[in-house]
């Protein structure tokens, strides 16, 4: 995957639009829609690392579309939206007791549907 699909990747994941991508990443929304265009263009240097702290995630894995291979553990969650990863991270600190407990609120939850 190259830059402009993992950066329509990530939008699609976070339900985000390039205006608010824009105004997060102080990227103008002109600038994001040429990235996301047919022919792509590449970003700048310093445009791509706003638009990676924008979204919270690597560098290497907004240019590349893939992380590196050793990886911090947080780095591992980068298809998560930020919601979600705070939870695995939370959860991730839990005892195996409360654990447990988590995953059977989850399966009651899960049958409430």
């Amino acid at each position: 995957m190259k830059f402009k699909e993992t950066l329509k990747f990530e939008l699609s994941c976070r339900n985000m639009l390039v205006k608010e991508l824009a105004a997060i990443s102080g990227v103008n929304k002109r600038t994001l829609d040429s990235y996301l265009a047919a022919n792509g263009a590449e970003p700048s240097a310093e445009a791509a690392l706003k638009i990676a702290g924008a979204l919270n995630v690597p560098l290497q894995y907004l240019l590349t579309g893939e992380a590196k291979k050793n990886a911090r553990k947080e780095e591992s969650l980068i298809f998560f939206r930020k919601e979600e990863r705070q939870l695995l991270q939370n959860y991730s600190k839990l005892n195996s007791s409360n654990k447990n407990i988590i995953q059977e609120i989850t399966k009651l939850l899960g049958g409430l549907q």
